[in-house]
């Protein structure tokens, strides 16, 4: 089990697919503001997400983010995100190209999210030969714990039929090699031990989103109530700060640090350095909240 904290440094030296979004103004947020620019990358809508049957149920399993650097050149071998359903952010080096089965080859930038379901198996390629590639995974995981006193097997239906088939899409695939990744875990958060104010959605109504917040030089999003808003943030340029006024703490994050905004309270996010800054939020979103940055 891995400790959690409210602040971590990066590390210096996935994952699901069923729709690619880049930044784009058609996917802005509800509400911006001067100096900043809020727009909606990907959005899981936990209703619509349906576990293999017998597989770990929702409130059971963790909300986690980590980044996985890839080597230049190197790709991330086939897998299953089954039981896994999340959304991957590009957060270091030029992008990567996607293979899923039964689904199109999908480019992701620099920057670029996209997401899942549960019929996803893929693999990846770094498009570059000289850059690591630093995948953000945020997902629902099970993550072999027990919960309620029970271990849940991990099915994964349709990967175990392309390998019994012997399919061609899992034939020709890469497979993974250990000693091409660097696995970067931030936090873990037990969906149980997340604190929903009374009167707002619970969690299995609401949806795993991702954001990106670009701030110009000196620009802020203003302080914000983050109660009802599990959320992680995960800086990727420039850098920011990151203030919960309630518990009085004030951390500068470079890129791919990243904050713990989980049970948080009144908090503000401003530009830090001289030059743009952007960072990923990755949210809990409560539909019912349309006025946030």
């Amino acid at each position: 089990m891995h400790k959690q904290r409210s602040i971590i440094r990066s590390l210096v030296p996935l994952a699901a697919l069923s729709a690619f979004a880049a930044s784009s103004s058609a996917n802005e947020a509800a509400t911006s503001k001067p100096g900043v620019d809020n727009q909606i990358l990907v959005e899981l809508k936990i209703p619509d997400i349906k576990f293999p049957a017998g597989n770990k149920p929702l409130e059971c399993r963790k909300f986690r983010v980590r980044i996985l650097d890839l080597k230049p050149g190197k790709e991330v071998g086939i897998h299953s995100h089954e039981n896994r359903p999340g959304a991957l952010s590009i957060a270091g080096g030029e992008g990567m190209t996607v293979h899923a089965y039964n689904y199109a080859p999908v480019d992701v930038p620099f920057g670029g999210s996209y997401k899942g379901y549960n019929d996803i198996v893929h693999y990846a390629v770094n498009l570059s030969q000289t850059e690591t590639l630093s995948i953000m995974t945020s997902d629902l995981l099970d993550d072999g714990t027990e919960c309620n006193g029970k271990t849940y097997p991990q099915y994964t239906p349709l990967m175990d039929g392309l390998v019994k088939e012997n399919h061609p899409f899992y034939a020709n695939a890469p497979q993974t090699l250990e000693e091409d990744e660097v696995n970067h875990e931030y936090f873990r958060t037990l969906l149980q031990d997340i604190k929903i104010p009374a009167g707002k959605s619970p969690l299995a109504e609401r949806s795993l989103r991702v954001r990106k917040v670009t701030l110009a030089p000196s620009a802020s999003v203003g302080v914000q109530d983050y109660a009802n808003r599990p959320t992680y943030i995960m800086n990727f340029e420039g850098k920011i700060e990151v203030s919960q006024l309630g518990a009085n703490e004030v951390s500068k994050l470079n890129a791919k640090e990243a904050a713990n905004l989980i049970n948080a309270g009144q908090v503000n996010i401003r530009n830090a350095g001289d030059d743009e800054a952007s960072y990923f939020v990755i949210e809990l979103w409560d539909p019912k909240d349309t006025t946030i940055i």
